[in-house]
């Protein structure tokens, strides 16, 4: 039974193994872009002691860092202008 169960593992994975193809080449100019995607997309939040709600302009899906007297809270700014909501 061992003996079975172990060939129905086995050659599935002989077979797979034997269709993997060559990886495509990735040329300087894709790379370059791959990581300036990232880079405009990665957020780094601020902290600052004060409430941001109607005190702070802010793009739509911008998210800051409330020091609420030592309580750290996130907050998201939803229409582009002083709109902030708590998460």
């Amino acid at each position: 039974m061992k003996r079975l169960l172990f060939a129905l593992f086995l050659i599935p994975a002989i077979c797979w193994a034997a269709n993997i193809g060559q990886p495509p080449v990735i040329r300087d100019k894709d790379v370059r872009e791959y990581l300036k995607k990232i880079a405009d997309n990665l957020h780094i939040f601020e902290v600052t002691d004060t409430a941001p709600n109607g005190n702070r302009t802010g793009s739509k899906g911008e998210g800051i860092i409330y020091n609420n007297s030592g309580t750290l809270e996130l907050w998201v700014n939803y229409d582009g202008a002083t709109t902030w909501q708590k998460i």
